[in-house]
This record gives C-alpha cells, sequence and structure tokens, in this order.
C-alpha cells in the first residue's frame, strides 16, 4: 500500500526508524514536489512526512560525511545550498551560491574537504572547499570540452587528490589533480565507446571505479595501474540475452556488500527497472542476474543502505522500498508517498551537532550509495 512500509521478515535493523531525505522536481521544472521532503519510516508504523522545506527543483542531494549537514542543488536556479539538520528545526546554513546551470549532482569528498557540483547545462564543474562547520566556498569552476557541447553529469573522488568527472555527450571520463593554488588541474581524459552516455560512477573496494552509461546500458569497471592512470579493465551489459532499447535510458548504480559477495544495482528508466549485477571476486567481472520492477515510473535515483534499497520514482511521486536478500535480489516491500522525487539520501539520527573537530572520526556516520 502506497504510504505504508511493512515489514521485513528476520531483519531486526528493520524495526529502526529510518530518516530519509528526498530531493524533488518542482513546478517550475514541471513537477508536483515541494522542495527538500523528510520522511521518518519503519516497518510498524506509516512514514511520518515532516513539513517540506521550500527550495526550487533540488533535483540532487548529498549528506556531509561527518557532520548533520546536508548539501542540494537547484535545478532551475543553478544554485548550491546547505542544510544544518542537527536539530528537528533545520535551518539553512548560510545563503545560496551558484555553481552552474542545471547542476544535476554533487559529490562530496569521503574527507568532507570539498564538493564538486556537475553541470548538464553548460558542462561546467564546480569546486567548493568545505569549512570545519560543513560551509562551502567556491574555489574553481572549470568547463568540460569536447566535439559537441559538453555535459557534465557527475562527479566522484577516485584517490587522494584526484577526482574524475563524467561528460556524458562526449563520452569521456576526465581526471583531475586538486592542486592548492591552481584548483581543478586537468591530467587526461579516458575515451568510451561512442554513443555510451556515461553517467554515473561510483568507487569500491581497492578503488575500482564503476561507470553505468545512460544510453548504451553498461557497466565499465576502471582501475588505475602502477602509474595512477586509469584504463578500462572490463564492462558489462545489464542485458547480456536481451536487447537494449533507445527508450531505455540507465540511471544510478550502486555497489553493496552483502555477506561475502557484492551486487550492483542498476535503475533503468523507459523500462522501469532495477537491474541486479552479481560482482565476481576480482571485482571486475560483472553479470547481471536479474531484472525486475521498480514499482513506479521513470527511476530516476536509488541508494542502498544495508539490506534496503530505496528507489526514487519520479514521475509516479513515490519512494520504492526494497528489501535485498542474500541473493541481492529486490523484493519490494512498500511506498511511500512522495511529489516528484529524484533523489534519496538515507542520513543516521545520532550524527554529532557542531563542526569537526581534530580527532573527530570520519566513518560511516552517514549513510549513502
Amino acid at each position: 500500500m502506497a504510504g505504508r512500509v511493512p515489514g521485513a521478515l528476520n531483519d531486526p535493523a528493520a524495526l529502526d526508524t529510518t530518516t530519509l531525505w528526498i530531493g524533488t522536481s518542482t513546478a517550475e521544472l514541471g513537477g508536483s514536489g515541494h522542495g527538500i521532503e523528510r520522511v521518518r519510516v519503519n516497518d510498524s508504523s506509516a512514514p511520518k512526512h515532516e513539513p517540506p522545506i521550500p527550495a526550487h527543483s533540488p533535483s540532487f542531494l548529498a549528506a556531509h560525511p561527518a557532520l548533520p549537514v546536508l548539501y542540494a542543488v537547484e535545478e532551475s536556479t543553478g544554485n548550491l545550498v546547505v542544510l544544518d539538520v542537527a536539530r528537528e528545526s533545520v535551518r539553512w546554513l548560510g545563503p545560496p551560491q551558484y555553481a552552474c546551470e542545471l547542476p544535476c549532482h554533487i559529490h562530496v569528498d569521503p574527507r568532507g574537504r570539498y564538493l564538486v557540483v556537475s553541470g548538464w547545462g553548460d558542462g561546467t564543474i564546480a569546486l567548493f572547499d568545505l569549512s570545519p562547520d560543513g560551509r562551502p566556498l567556491l574555489r574553481d569552476r572549470v568547463g568540460l570540452e569536447g566535439t559537441v557541447p559538453p555535459r557534465a553529469h557527475s562527479a566522484t573522488t577516485v584517490r587522494e587528490g584526484k577526482i574524475a568527472t563524467v561528460d556524458i555527450a562526449n563520452d569521456s571520463i576526465c581526471f583531475w589533480r586538486l592542486d592548492e593554488t591552481e584548483g581543478m588541474v586537468s591530467e587526461y581524459a579516458l575515451d568510451l565507446p561512442a554513443m555510451s552516455g556515461p553517467r554515473h560512477l561510483k568507487v569500491h573496494g581497492d578503488g575500482l571505479v564503476y561507470v553505468v552509461t545512460e544510453y548504451s546500458g553498461c557497466v565499465f569497471v576502471l582501475r588505475a595501474g602502477r602509474a595512477g592512470r586509469f584504463t578500462i579493465a572490463g564492462s558489462a551489459p545489464l542485458r547480456p540475452h536481451g536487447t537494449w532499447s533507445r527508450t531505455d535510458l540507465a540511471a544510478e548504480i550502486t555497489i553493496t556488500d552483502l555477506g561475502s559477495a557484492t551486487f550492483a544495482h542498476v535503475g533503468v528508466r523507459g523500462s522501469d527497472t532495477i537491474v541486479t549485477m552479481r560482482v565476481a571476486p576480482n571485482r571486475t567481472d560483472l553479470v547481471a542476474i536479474d531484472e525486475v520492477s521498480c514499482h513506479g515510473i521513470t527511476p530516476r535515483h536509488h541508494t542502498t543502505v544495508g539490506s534496503r534499497l530505496y528507489v526514487a520514482n519520479r514521475a509516479s511521486n513515490s519512494i520504492a522500498v526494497f528489501q535485498l536478500g542474500p541473493s541481492g535480489l529486490p523484493t519490494h516491500r512498500g511506498d511511500v508517498d512522495v511529489g516528484s522525487p529524484s533523489c534519496v539520501v538515507v542520513m543516521n539520527d545520532d550524527v554529532p551537532a557542531g563542526p569537526l573537530r581534530r580527532g573527530d572520526s570520519l566513518g560511516a556516520r552517514i549513510r549513502h550509495s
């Protein structure tokens, strides 16, 4: 039943209350969302919706790794906005700051020192330094280059002082060095096959980078050689025995460890499905093992937390909740009603208030994938 998440058998963690922070598309972009939503869910009662926090199509969210700070990009204004979520009375942490045109992704450094905003509209990457209390300060803004107008779609830290960004229009992954004085310094680009459309990437395990391609429906695995340069170490189609339709568009990818096994989950818009892939022990080989309904329409984003999978089904106004079994396959458990959800982030409720201090752990106080 929409609006209620039923219990998951044999899952003690499912009895805990989980706080979902949800980015939405609002009216100026044709959505029915009302800003940034906060919903508390558990398996014994109906979801508790807090009053939405007004924002202009905050279509992507990201959490600080150690502070009760949530970042959002407003797709319609190009602004980066910041929330202090330490208390019930959520407050803005400073004024909005312009990042780029049609921002669609935020990456926060795992050590909480900087964040990167990717601009789909103008192919721009904006780098912000983060203060000890999580406030951003623009440090650099660079434009991607290509044979066609670039479209920056995501970024991630691949190793200390190095980030990778994707250009979905030019089928390329750009690698950058972060310099204290010069900001982002371009090092090299890795080209994927034409019409691949690299969209999102995840780092997992011993530094391997998993890239999902929106247009060709594949996952590429990148590995750094002895000189530190990344190359393609493997690839696998989302549908090894089927046809990738022109109307299908891959969206998000997450990599999840379940016991001794590792799985990738990829959302597919068009067919409106979630593909499960098994990751081999060598970490570079993947094989698709199942594809199930996302229980909604247009799964723009999803996240995994432990054995739970939360899917933002934008066009059907719902967050679908799945339980992941030992085989990695998702079982639908229920739905949460939210207008035009485009991103979902799960945050612990025990994140401490106040600035990060010397000696504070930078561990997994914020859970996100």
